[in-house]
């Protein structure tokens, strides 16, 4: 009995733990009949609200270190980050 209980103990610590673990992510290419959008490489130069009045999705690049922010009447917005910032 008391070793089941430290394997629950144990396994609570364990996914408690996880929680705490960064989220990573990648976009992959572009699927067959899924609008090109707009790619964005993330410089001194570009940045990400630059590029909100292109076409969708914005497909991001790079490390963009930038304070966004969206107005309310802007709908239907997709940023895909390539996963390689």
């Amino acid at each position: 009995m008391e070793r089941i209980k430290v394997t629950v103990i144990g396994l609570l610590i364990l996914g408690a733990l996880a929680l705490f673990l960064p989220a990573t992510g990648s976009a992959g290419p572009a699927l067959p009949g899924e609008p090109a959008g707009t790619h964005i490489f993330c410089t001194k130069a570009s940045t990400i609200g630059a590029g909100l009045g292109r076409p969708q999705p914005l497909r991001v690049h790079g490390t963009c270190k930038e304070t966004l922010s969206i107005a309310d009447t802007r709908v239907n917005i997709t940023i895909i980050g390539d996963g390689d910032g």
